[in-house]
């Protein structure tokens, strides 16, 4: 790595502190997200869902229909320090793409209700 990688690889540190807060926010968003795991699964085939906003997979907002909850889902073994890292995808969704229906597997611990708009 040289000297330019090295200091703008610094630079995005100092945005990532900035962007996740202060250390008491960190602790307790960390100490929410534990809970939400260790609580496990809620979600049943039927379900409107939606990522939530503070997670690292796109869709924050959209409608996603529970299809399926896979209770054998392996932990996914990428690579360590990647966000999928011992991640278990135990949701399977289906949501709409630029007209097509499109299934995803999600963690149960990045999705939410949806709440549908009221008429």
């Amino acid at each position: 790595m040289g000297l330019a990688e090295f200091l703008a690889s610094m630079e995005d540190d100092d945005r990532n502190e900035v962007f996740e807060g202060l250390p008491e926010a960190q602790i307790a968003r960390l100490r929410e997200t534990s809970e939400r795991i260790l609580f496990g699964n809620t979600f049943k085939p039927g379900d409107l869902v939606t990522v939530r906003k503070d997670a690292p997979i796109k869709g924050a907002g959209k409608p996603y229909l529970v299809i399926q909850i896979d209770t054998d889902a392996d932990l996914h073994a990428g690579d360590l320090g990647n966000w999928t890292y011992a991640t278990r995808f135990n949701v399977i969704t289906i949501f709409i793409s630029n007209g097509d229906i499109v299934p995803i597997a999600a963690p149960h611990w990045m999705l939410e209700p949806y709440a549908e708009p009221r008429s």
